[in-house]
């Protein structure tokens, strides 16, 4: 237990360093400034703030160049001169003949998985950052001939798009808008209809928030306009895979605060206890639902699992079969029958037909 602290605690003390490197790379500022910037990193990764000892301590080892880098084999002495900051008046920049860290260094075990990592991303060639992300990793890594091709044994195959390169562009052009905090508008089609009239289209002006990626769907996550609520839009949806900025009466783009609706929709923990893309509202409460499976369902369950929630509380070997646990969120009356009340679970329980019987649903 106490190995895996000190690990966690390593990374993380490399994770804050490398932002403080890039602070000071973008020209630094003061401790109150770099405080800041590097709390703001930390929540875009998930992690807690850092606190002003812990922020002390991480410039302190910088100064010193204890920690992983490109020249971390050198001896102590050494180390303490290659990063140098200038810190006077409460201003802290990167001095002239200061040398700039490297990271990237790479166990072996990290190493062998680069070739996994490139096969993985093969299935995503068709982007336009492709060709130059290999390149860079191969690059910052020297990855050798032998290395790379032996990304080759890797073969993940997933079904084409159809317009995957449309929806790529889609997708990249989103992610500007939601960089910038542009509220966006475009033509949507509902997806429950298979052939449309013009009647069937609606034009939404939407926010942005995420794109997720769905059992090989994107899905755009934004706040309607119309209804100032949460909704996921399919990107194969959109009309002609073209969305616009949204203009006001002077013919000026339209922001939105994306920190303000990050808070609002609580948007980190939002599709937690959620099947997919699902966007649910507050009326929607989580159940504890109790499912049996047998035979080849069994199986299946038990080396991919439903749900991030899943437990297995019972297994027989005997009469081959499982039964487990999930917690999620369902959208119909508390009074309806299972059945009646869980689209969800039908969407979820389809593929496996008479393999499987819901059990219990239980509100939590």
């Amino acid at each position: 237990m106490s190995q895996k602290k000190s690990k966690y605690s390593s990374r993380l003390e490399l994770l804050r360093i490398k932002i403080i490197h890039q602070f000071l790379e973008k020209g630094g500022g003061t401790y109150e400034e770099m405080a800041d910037f590097v709390n703001e990193r930390l929540s875009e990764m998930g992690e807690k703030e850092i606190q002003q000892s812990a922020l002390r301590e991480a410039i302190k080892k910088f100064k010193n160049g204890e920690f992983e880098h490109h020249l971390s084999h050198l001896s102590k002495e050494k180390k303490a001169t290659l990063f140098k900051i200038k810190s006077g008046k409460n201003f802290y920049k990167y001095a002239k003949d200061s040398k700039k860290p490297q990271f990237g260094d790479l166990d072996e075990n990290e190493r062998l998985s680069l070739p996994f990592l490139i096969g993985v991303l093969k299935q995503y060639e068709e982007l336009p950052a492709f060709d130059t992300i290999i390149s860079r990793l191969c690059d910052t890594f020297k990855l050798d001939n032998t290395e790379f091709q032996i990304s080759s044994v890797v073969v993940v195959k997933k079904p084409k798009l159809i317009n995957e390169e449309k929806i790529f562009k889609l997708v990249a052009e989103v992610v500007s808008h939601i960089k910038n905090q542009n509220k966006i508008e475009f033509t949507y089609l509902t997806v429950h209809k298979l052939k449309p009239e013009i009647i069937d289209y609606k034009t939404v002006i939407v926010s942005p928030l995420q794109i997720r990626l769905h059992e090989n769907l994107f899905y755009l996550i934004g706040e309607d306009n119309s209804t100032n609520k949460i909704r996921n839009f399919r990107l194969d949806k959109i009309l002609r895979f073209k969305v616009d900025v949204t203009l006001d009466e002077k013919k000026k783009v339209v922001s939105f605060d994306y920190k303000s609706l990050e808070k609002k929709y609580k948007l980190k923990t939002f599709f937690d206890n959620v099947l997919g893309v699902w966007c649910h509202n507050q009326a929607h409460k989580v159940y504890r639902i109790t499912i049996k499976f047998r035979d080849w369902a069994a199986s299946y369950i038990k080396c991919l699992p439903l749900h991030e929630t899943q437990k297995i509380i019972f297994e027989n070997e005997v009469s081959n079969s499982v039964i487990i646990t999930i917690e999620i969120k369902l959208t119909s009356n508390e009074n309806d029958s299972i059945k009646e009340r869980a689209p969800e679970l039908a969407f979820l329980l389809g593929r496996f037909r008479e393999y499987c019987e819901i059990i219990k649903a239980q509100q939590l």
